[in-house]
């Protein structure tokens, strides 16, 4: 039994290892700010001394800067605009494009807005002006920028859109409960419908879901 108890407190390389291993597990999952701003700093040391080095020319940053507000108009643009800047990129030859831009809402769109309340003004009047009304739903597509959006990126093929992943509950107190289980809710069909050919099984068949738009 002492030489057991012996052996088994006894100091090792192996030992030592599995011990700050360990201890590092724990400091990391306790997420002290001190470490965090140690990590960023050995980064930071480990950039310098690696030294500088000259960008690659496969990968280019369309930077939407003052410049271009100056020239395009106050931020937020309307997404015919993005729409735009999708199909120009395409024309000079881009083979990918990724947005570093959450798109979480729908436009807003005075010009829908108008539409459609004329639409429903005139439907409430009870008209039936055919042309009228094919004038109405032409000029409701040209002025929809979410759709015009979503079919230059379709036609595109090659856009990443921009996204992020709430990883705390501290991060969602903002949210309403029920609004938490029906995003779980919508993550867990997407992932349940979703086949190993990457064919989306969704029962409300939307194909997007497994990035075959």
């Amino acid at each position: 039994m002492g030489n057991f108890l012996k052996k088994t407190l006894s100091v090792s390389p192996l030992k030592i290892t599995i011990f700050f291993i360990i201890l590092s597990l724990a400091l990391y999952m306790m997420k002290f700010p001190f470490f965090h701003f140690m990590e960023l700093k050995a980064l930071d040391l480990r950039f310098v001394s690696r030294g500088e080095r000259s960008p690659g020319t496969e990968t280019v940053i369309a930077a939407i800067d003052e410049k271009s507000l100056t020239e395009m108009g106050r931020w937020p643009w309307n997404r015919t605009k993005i729409a735009q800047l999708i199909e120009t990129l395409n024309e000079y030859g881009a083979r990918s494009i990724g947005f570093d831009i959450v798109f979480a809402e729908p436009d807003e769109n005075a010009s829908l807005k108008e539409l459609d309340a004329l639409s429903e003004k005139i439907a409430r009047m009870g008209l039936k002006e055919t042309e009228l009304l094919r004038y109405l739903n032409d000029q409701k597509a040209l002025a929809n920028s979410d759709l015009i959006l979503a079919r230059s990126i379709k036609k595109a093929g090659n856009v990443a859109m921009g996204y992020f992943f709430y990883t705390s509950a501290n991060e969602v107190r903002h949210l309403a409960e029920e609004d938490i289980k029906k995003g779980e809710e919508y993550w867990r069909v997407k992932i349940w419908y979703c086949s190993d050919e990457g064919e989306s099984r969704s029962i409300s068949d939307d194909k997007s879901i497994c990035g075959s738009a």
